[in-house]
């Protein structure tokens, strides 16, 4: 009769366990609706072992865990087998539910794909073949140059500071060896003399452009001019220092030439070309 009611459970845990879950779970439409983690535990043998050793108890196992597919593995992987049949339970039983596969088919395809994770679990695997790493090329790998290589060169240089504290002199007692070893003393630094790093300063080129050129040409053909800062001191009998326009002799031929009371008339508006 199990045959008829569940082929594929029959197939795959046999006709006596297949009706103790069927009947341990009120039938089965209801064992479709219960979960295969709780089918891993139904007809459970709840043992009070008060003061005696509880290492024959088998926890959280079921009538499944004696079917004999979980009986013909090895002890170490029962555990983990009997969880695999009971997913597969939990799915044979919908597929029994709705009549699909009445010769057992599917049950014996379930049946064989834990026969294969079987034959994993407990086939030795094999050790991994140390391979020798590949031979490294001898070429020379393009780096990088330029403006943005030389900063970053110039940014984790060693100084010559620092080049001196990490020479050790035979000659000179410098301390203990400890100070030397963990770097804490001063190393060659003040015995001679070198040229230690001092700030950098950069050498700006000045650009000076066509204009600006013509102007410097033009100052140096025109000697006699004067700035507007240029003077001259004087010293006088009356006043004692006094202070004089180099330029007071341009001024006073522009007042005879002007304000002269023999001059005339003279008019200031540019005479036009005829």
């Amino acid at each position: 009769r199990m045959a008829l009611i569940s082929p594929n459970l029959c197939v795959l845990i046999g006709s006596r366990i297949a009706s103790q879950l069927i009947g341990l779970a009120g039938g089965l439409i209801a064992l479709t609706k219960i979960p295969s983690c709780n089918v891993q535990v139904l007809g459970q043998d709840k043992r009070h072992l008060a003061g005696y050793s509880n290492i024959s108890a088998l926890p959280h196992i079921g009538i499944l865990y004696y079917c004999n597919i979980v009986q013909a593995c090895e002890p170490y992987i029962r555990k983990k087998i009997l969880k695999i049949v009971a997913a597969k339970v939990a799915l044979l039983a919908r597929v029994d539910s709705y009549k699909n596969h009445p010769n057992g088919s599917e049950g014996q395809l379930f049946l064989e794909q834990i026969n294969e994770r079987i034959h994993k679990l407990t086939t030795q695997t094999k050790s991994r073949i140390k391979k020798a790493l590949p031979i490294p090329e001898q070429k020379k790998k393009s780096k990088r140059g330029g403006k943005r290589a030389r900063k970053m060169k110039e940014r984790y240089l060693l100084t010559d500071l620092r080049k001196q504290q990490n020479r050790l002199s035979f000659t000179i007692d410098n301390g203990e060896y400890g100070d030397s070893a963990m770097g804490n003393d001063a190393g060659m630094i003040g015995y001679n003399e070198g040229n230690v790093r001092k700030t950098q300063v950069k050498k700006v080129k000045q650009v000076v452009s066509k204009k600006q050129r013509k102007q410097l040409e033009q100052m140096k053909s025109n000697k006699n001019l004067s700035s507007g800062l240029a003077s001259s001191l004087s010293f006088t009998p009356v006043q004692g220092l006094e202070l004089i326009n180099p330029n007071i002799n341009k001024v006073n031929e522009a007042n005879q030439k002007w304000f002269n009371n023999n001059s005339g008339f003279l008019s200031a508006v540019p005479k036009r070309a005829n």
